[in-house]
């Protein structure tokens, strides 16, 4: 254990003199940030860095407000599409505004990480994050303005707003078939995100509602086989992917460019299919 924990502090060292950019090194900062307590279901425990700045400052005032203004801003304007990711943009905010502040928070917590243990990320199915997740204003108000089973007509294609099971959906039908990537690009336009559909009451809902309904086909939802190659899972969950929530998807792929898994919703039941890299059509949610 105590050989994990010198690994970790070397690897966090190795983060202070580089910026994350694979999903590993993300993970890593998420998984960093929730052992030290800093980093708590998707969001800095505010308390704590206070804490932990007042110490930092030596009672310098100037320094103190300064590193709460860094905070502030990075905690206001960073976005990520999953815990990961955003761990990193929060991590690469406050070393490009405040490095020595967050050298210093770094090395407040080294004496902390001696007395936890934090695990090493899992093996899991994600998302592929090789995609710009920005939101358009003007888009995500129309969205927001909208009321269920109202249309929206984009220049990618038609898309039919859903308020159904609790949840804000958009259900697209593009022009043309783009990639999972520009799909997930499309759902960010919004604010919104590939569907994660991962409870059976949501699922089961959604097919009672037949979703789909003014197009059918199979949509692109957030499932995906990256990481695991062969069991597909949610991507913002890393719960099983389910077909009829009777058992799970497996399938023998062994190509790692073909992750992407698809459903369709035409009661009495639901189906998938898997490897389609250009999808047609895809479902997005509110986050």
């Amino acid at each position: 254990m105590e050989n994990n924990k010198f690994f970790i502090l070397e690897q966090v060292k190795n983060l202070l003199t580089s910026q994350p950019t694979n999903l590993n090194e993300k993970c890593f900062i998420k998984c960093y940030g929730e052992g030290t307590g800093v980093f708590v279901n998707g969001k800095l425990v505010e308390e704590l860095i206070y804490a932990q700045m007042s110490l930092i400052s030596k009672n310098d005032i100037d320094k103190l407000m300064e590193s709460y203004a860094v905070m502030d801003t990075c905690s206001n304007t960073t976005r990520g599409m999953d815990p990961c990711d955003k761990a990193a943009e929060l991590f690469k905010c406050g070393k490009e505004n405040s490095p020595e502040a967050i050298t210093a928070l770094m090395n407040n917590l080294e004496a902390s990480m001696m007395e936890i243990s934090i695990p090493l990320p899992p093996t899991s199915a994600v998302c592929p994050n090789n995609f710009n997740c920005v939101t358009d204003d003007v888009l995500k108000m129309s969205f927001d303005s909208k009321l269920h089973d109202e249309f929206l007509n984009t220049t990618k294609g038609n898309a039919l707003v859903k308020i159904l099971c609790n949840k804000k959906y958009l259900v697209v039908v593009f022009k043309s078939q783009i990639t999972f990537a520009k799909a997930m690009e499309y759902c960010c336009s919004f604010g919104l995100r590939l569907a994660t559909i991962d409870t059976k009451t949501e699922h089961d809902c959604l097919l009672a509602n037949n979703i789909t309904a003014f197009a059918d086909g199979l949509y692109a939802v957030a499932a995906s086989m990256l990481g695991q190659m062969g069991k597909p899972a949610w991507c913002f969950s890393s719960a099983p992917f389910n077909v009829t929530w009777g058992s799970e998807l497996l399938t023998v792929e062994t190509d790692l460019t073909k992750f992407t898994v698809n459903m369709r919703f035409q009661p009495p039941r639901s189906t998938a299919a898997a490897y389609f890299d250009m999808i047609p059509r895809a479902i997005c949610q509110s986050v």
